[in-house]
């Protein structure tokens, strides 16, 4: 409810949900034929278009356009608002938090904050996009319109979000909605809030319904209605002379003139925006009447809910205008949270995918080249390089790769970029955003994926409220020269820092170290991974994708890899075969498939390599280590740098080697080749070659330098080696503080 509602008794919202909408005839208001989208489903958009105050019946007897898209498409007809006054309906839509504020008539924000979450933070911390349009506010997340209608305005834990996303609205002829309907760019969940004037609350039913129509006809002429990929969601906050309110539904999916005569309120719509947005409901939408099923409405990934319900929904066909009831449970969806991965993907295949496939990696590393796409075994999916080290945004060449993969079922996805850094790009997570937008409006269920290090900032700058990432990499890789052993806690610490910085656990892509080389990293012995892939289980049970890194080698620091040991391949093959918690490590043959001939295994690890006993199951502990706070226990590692810390002049030589380094330093790399020499790529063309070339030479997507992988971005801010992250000096490094961070290492040791 708005200021301007203090002293209305009963409030009443429309909300419409399209997921495909009708464009209507003007004078009879039917649908016009070149509304209807050229394909349908499943909807991954979804608009709920708000209205004020007015009970169902007065609702269709006033307003003949709405009426007429109830009938073309489908309504609920015992359908509720949850209180009053409006504040209380809105909050519960996006949050199913119940009417809550505070025993005050019309809390003005602040004065009764939401604890949260609300479903539009939660869709966005799992990768998707949401928006909030009002009209009549003057900027971003503002009081300035009626705030009563504003529900994001009130989550404080969501005020960041609410500073990007909550968006003036604009009119029919330009402005923040406008723009994205025509540009195809609505985001995933969507809540539209007319005016007072325009909404029904303060002017006629006949001026809420020409500005509905004016609204509509964009929506059904733009490129997200015709993807065949948008529902429409139009409701109402609450009635006057009755509770019930109008619930109509604009989809491709629906059957004309279907009725859904089950008993649902705000809840209901914040399980079907959560339903389209891929995660699970909350808070009351968890036990609310399920109304995607009867609507027809399949939507993203999303848990089953704890228990099922069933809805009665009476459909007329399109093709017939005979009636019909159809009783449906709700869907099963895919497996609950907890459940294990069934994409495994690895890198630096060199376009011999059959090996890497017969150990069951299903999602492979290719170009945008569709003949290799299509050649791919086992039926396997492609993640597709289009990246950059500083992502440039939206590209023709990365256009036009989207746009002709786009309808293409063996893409898994596009890997955008490989462990950007904000300091030196920080258009960056700009640009992976228009990038990650473009992906949602041309190529429906494909995703983004970008791996991050821990860089200083970048978590929190490519965390899905900045970059809408679908999916985001870790890499901490535990073993190393410098540590006695593995040392698994990095993982623990990973994950739980970039949760804090706005990750959420379900779209972090665990990245499992299968490599070593030179004098920074050790590939894992069997038992080594087989404790790799437990700790990783623990922290991240249901990953969407697993990755591990890498399958070839490249020589230097990346000199030993996956492709040479058939032992670490049986561990891995199980792994990938069971998705379940990893095997013991394998004490006879490897697999029945050789590795490939061209590749001979290496030298065995060194002998001072840990023990090959498993680890203690005490350590590392189960739970996250707080993100602010390191161990207070001696460094990962047992032999520290002999060297003085770094101090804030990058160094001009390779850091010092430790006992256990086989291979003499490289060449320390510069801040814009960081990677390890380009071995041959004459036997690859075309834009396989393209794809190879980021691989081995600069701009590449392979992690390890001389000075250890992806951290020798460490070493041009002045710092020595990987292993002082992990010391007790560290805690300001964590909270983002750089000078403090320089100043922890130059104080003595405790």
């Amino acid at each position: 409810m708005g200021h301007a509602e203090t002293n209305r008794v009963r409030r009443v919202r429309t909300v419409i949900i399209a997921t495909a909408l009708l464009a209507p005839g003007l004078a009879a208001f039917a649908p016009s034929a070149s509304a209807a989208p050229s394909s349908s489903g499943p909807i991954t958009k979804l608009a709920v278009y708000m209205l004020e105050n007015t009970s169902q019946a007065a609702a269709y007897a006033g307003m003949p356009y709405l009426s007429s898209l109830a009938g073309s498409y489908g309504k609920a007809t015992a359908y509720t608002g949850v209180t009053h006054p409006s504040e209380g309906n809105y909050v519960t839509i996006v949050s199913g938090q119940g009417a809550a504020t505070c025993g005050i008539a019309d809390p003005y924000p602040g004065q009764c904050p939401q604890p949260g979450p609300t479903v539009f933070g939660q869709a966005i911390g799992a990768g998707r996009s949401a928006k909030l349009y009002q009209d009549g506010m003057d900027a971003n997340c503002s009081a300035s319109g009626d705030y009563g209608h504003n529900p994001w305005l009130h989550f404080a834990s969501e005020a960041s979000l609410c500073a990007q996303f909550d968006q003036p609205m604009g009119t029919t002829s330009g402005g923040n909605l406008a723009a994205d309907i025509a540009a195809g760019t609505l985001p995933n969940l969507s809540m539209i809030v007319p005016s007072d004037a325009n909404n029904a609350h303060d002017g006629t039913l006949a001026t809420a319904d020409a500005y509905l129509q004016g609204w509509m006809t964009k929506i059904l002429a733009g490129p997200d209605w015709n993807s065949g990929h948008l529902g429409v969601v139009i409701t109402f906050d609450e009635g006057e002379t009755t509770e019930d309110v109008a619930f109509v539904v604009v989809s491709p999916t629906v059957a004309p003139g279907t009725v859904v005569a089950t008993k649902a309120d705000h809840n209901s719509l914040e399980r079907l925006y959560a339903t389209v947005g891929g995660v699970a409901p909350i808070n009351g939408g968890t036990t609310a009447t399920d109304l995607a099923a009867p609507f027809n409405i399949s939507g993203g990934s999303v848990p089953p809910p704890s228990s099922s319900t069933t809805t009665t929904t009476t459909t007329t066909a399109r093709s017939s205008s005979t009636t019909t009831t159809v009783t449906t449970a709700p869907p099963t969806g895919p497996p609950a949270p907890g459940s294990p991965t069934t994409l495994h993907y690895t890198a630096n295949e060199d376009g011999s995918y059959a090996a890497p496939a017969s150990v069951g990696f299903n999602v492979h590393d290719t170009g945008p080249d569709r003949a290799t796409i299509d050649a791919l075994p086992n039926n396997g999916k492609a993640l597709v390089w289009l990246g950059e080290k500083c992502p440039s945004g939206l590209s023709g060449s990365f256009t036009a790769a989207v746009n002709a993969l786009g309808g293409d079922a063996r893409v898994f996805g596009y890997y955008l970029s490989d462990e950007p850094d904000p300091a030196s790009c920080p258009q960056g997570p700009a640009n992976v955003a228009a990038e990650t937008d473009y992906i949602h409006a041309h190529a429906s269920g494909q995703r983004s994926f970008v791996v991050v290090d821990d860089t200083p900032g970048a978590w929190a700058a490519y965390a899905p409220a900045h970059s809408h990432l679908d999916l985001v990499g870790l890499d901490p890789y535990p073993c190393r020269t410098d540590t006695s052993g593995c040392d698994l806690s990095m993982i623990d610490s990973a994950v739980a820092r970039a949760e804090a910085a706005g990750i959420a656990q379900g779209i972090i892509v665990p990245t499992f170290q299968t490599f070593g080389g030179a004098s920074a990293w050790v590939m894992p012995t069997p038992t080594q991974l087989q404790s790799i892939l437990a700790e990783w289980a623990k922290v991240v049970p249901a990953p969407v994708l697993d990755y591990s890194y890498s399958w070839g080698c490249q020589g230097g620091s990346l000199s030993d890899c996956l492709q040479n040991h058939p032992e670490a391949q049986a561990v891995i093959q199980a792994h990938n075969a069971s998705s379940g918690p990893p095997p013991s490590p394998p004490t006879t043959a490897p697999p029945t498939t050789a590795p490939p001939t061209t590749a001979p295994p290496t030298t065995a690890p060194p002998t001072t390599a840990p023990p090959t006993t498993a680890p203690p199951t005490t350590a590392p502990p189960t739970t996250a280590p707080p993100t602010t706070d390191p161990p207070t226990t001696a460094p990962p590692g047992t032999d520290p740098p002999t060297t003085a810390p770094p101090g804030t002049d990058p160094p001009t030589t390779a850091p010092p080697t430790t006992e256990r380094a086989t291979t003499p330093p490289a060449t320390p790399p510069t801040t814009e080749d960081r990677r390890p020499t380009e071995r041959p790529t004459t036997t690859t063309t075309g834009v396989e070659g393209s794809k190879r070339s980021r691989k081995h030479g600069k701009s590449t997507r392979v992690k390890h330098t001389q000075a250890g992988h992806h951290r020798s971005r460490h070493l041009h801010r002045g710092t020595q080696d990987a292993a002082w992250l992990e010391t007790n000096k560290l805690r300001a490094y964590f909270q983002g503080d750089w000078a403090e961070a320089m100043a922890a290492l130059r104080r003595p040791t405790a």
